[in-house]
């Protein structure tokens, strides 16, 4: 990876702080959505990537996302650069270990549950 790759990979552009409260909201929100299946990832590249690197279907992913979230792992809130065509104003990212792997997942959510845009490897400290 180039550096300018990985330089541009690791900076966020947080759009606000959180509180606590809201970082808990939505830890309780991103399980109750696992729990009842009320889930998706979005099929991409990267995502596909992870996903055939760690071994695990996407199901097992979300069990271990479930199981080990906490308020500590959300880092911030950041625009959607897709937005208003697909998702929410604004998406939480997490940085996570998922079997050996740390990671960064990026997540909206929404009235049905959590959609989960990206789940990539992280490749250096999120500054």
């Amino acid at each position: 990876m180039e550096f300018l790759e990985l330089y541009y990979e690791t900076r966020i552009y947080a759009s606000r702080h959180l509180d606590n409260s809201e970082k808990n909201a939505v830890v309780e929100h991103i399980k109750d959505s696992i729990s009842r299946n009320r889930w998706s990832i979005h099929k991409n590249e990267k995502n596909n990537k992870f996903k055939q690197m760690s071994g695990m279907n996407y199901s097992q992913i979300m069990d271990i996302i479930k199981t080990y979230i906490q308020p500590k792992n959300i880092v911030c809130v950041i625009p959607n650069k897709n937005y208003p065509e697909q998702g929410s104003q604004e998406l939480y990212l997490l940085k996570m270990y998922i079997k050996k792997f740390s990671v960064y997942v990026k997540v909206d959510i929404t009235e049905r549950g959590a959609e989960f845009w990206s789940i990539h490897s992280l490749t250096g400290p999120l500054d």
